[in-house]
């Protein structure tokens, strides 16, 4: 990374090879149409993307655009020339989820490492309008933190996520909070639009009553199941603690030390007469190298040996979290906010859901009966999703809860 080797894919204006970036100049026109729209016509990200599927202008990897893709074009340092990688971190082996580099690791900037698509003057005018039209802390804390399973729950069928929706019951003047896939909300059910591709989605709207009696049935599900629990997760710790054997680094050190005696060997040849200079610098070249590729491999081991260290370190938080599931006992938002991970919602009325620290899901069916106040919510079917096969008689609860 430090040397400008770079790691990932190719995005829209740029290819990568072999370590390098490549621009696309057909792409690149569209990356400086965003940066036109955006800083001198003074459009907005969704104003931008409906413009840009409108005249027909396709994304790289996905079927259409959004003001989240916009945004991270804009933000995005290597239209500008520069480089910054570790941009995301590693944390959880057991997971292997991702996390935003917020200062937990050193990242690696380097300035002019290719050719931009955007000029200096256009990107630095285009951050500080971004710093300018960015809500502030008290407006993003207030819908961040709005409802408890904001942004964790997610369309099984298309991957978007799920959307709040509050309205009024009609003649009841009841309250009802819902939530509807994003893809659903904006383009309908799903069909085929101008492009001949598939667009919209078929998942239901759910009732926030839904997602929290899929969250208490998860809950039970680990309490019932603890014994299960903490066994698959320990053997699953096991086996991948066993494959991470520190791997012994003491033939590197031997062989460095060998390569610096015959470096002043060489010298001291060169002093006697023995070697000439240029047979010197001949020797200590191919000596240099294999000291590089040594120091390389060393320092390599090394970092995976304090990986493997960090790994045993997390067992007993696995642990902790998993206790503090079995010492759950209120029925509160709050609480089910900092367990949950994930949730999948799928339109044959199955849910996924995905609890933080245990290795997979727990995936039911729910069914609905009456509204408002008589409003009620069965789950059916209970069972571990993602898991290695066992005995069904193990992994089921007593279908039928009802709440």
């Amino acid at each position: 990374m430090e040397k400008g080797v770079v790691f990932g894919r190719d995005m829209l204006g740029y290819t990568v090879k072999d370590g390098q970036l490549t621009l696309n100049p057909e792409e690149a026109k569209t990356v400086e149409l965003i940066f036109h729209k955006y800083i001198n016509e003074g459009k907005g990200t969704t104003v931008i993307a409906r413009e840009l599927f409108e005249s027909g202008i396709r994304p790289v990897r996905t079927k259409d655009w959004s003001p989240t893709m916009i945004l991270k074009i804009l933000r995005n340092e290597k239209y500008v020339g520069d480089l910054l990688q570790k941009k995301t971190y590693t944390p959880d082996f057991l997971t292997h989820n991702k996390k935003y580099n917020n200062g937990i690791e050193d990242k690696v900037y380097l300035r002019n490492h290719h050719e931009p698509i955007i000029d200096r003057e256009t990107w630095d005018r285009t951050q500080k309008e971004l710093a300018r039209r960015a809500p502030g802390d008290e407006l993003k804390a207030k819908y961040t933190n709005r409802y408890w399973c904001s942004g964790k729950v997610k369309c099984g069928e298309c991957t978007s996520i799920y959307i709040n929706r509050t309205k009024k019951l009609k003649g009841e003047g009841a309250r009802y909070r819902g939530w509807r896939c994003f893809e659903s909300a904006t383009k309908g059910a799903k069909k085929i639009n101008k492009f001949g591709e598939p667009t919209g989605c078929d998942s239901p709207q759910v009732n926030d009553k839904v997602l929290l009696a899929c969250m208490k049935t998860a809950v039970g599900f680990v309490k019932h199941n603890k014994a299960a629990v903490i066994k698959e997760i320990m053997e699953e710790i096991t086996t991948v603690l066993s494959n991470a054997v520190p791997i012994d680094t003491s033939f590197l050190t031997v062989r460095l030390a060998e390569l610096q005696k015959k470096k002043s060997r060489a010298i001291n040849l060169h002093i006697e007469g023995i070697l000439s200079r240029d047979e010197m610098k001949t020797q200590n070249r191919e000596y240099d190298a294999e000291i590089e590729l040594a120091s390389r491999q060393l320092a390599e081991i090394s970092n995976t040996n304090n990986v493997y260290k960090a790994q045993a370190g997390n067992l007993q938080r696995y642990i902790d979290e998993i206790n503090k599931i079995m010492e759950f006992g209120a029925e509160n938002e709050i609480l089910y906010g900092e367990l949950l991970d994930r949730m999948l919602i799928y339109r044959d009325k199955t849910v996924c859901v995905y609890l933080k620290c245990i290795p997979y899901g727990i995936r039911m069916r729910y069914r609905t009966s009456g509204r408002s106040d008589w409003y009620n919510v069965t789950i059916d079917n209970i069972e571990a999703a993602d898991e290695p096969a066992r005995n069904q008689a193990e992994k089921r609860l007593d279908n039928g809860l009802f709440y």
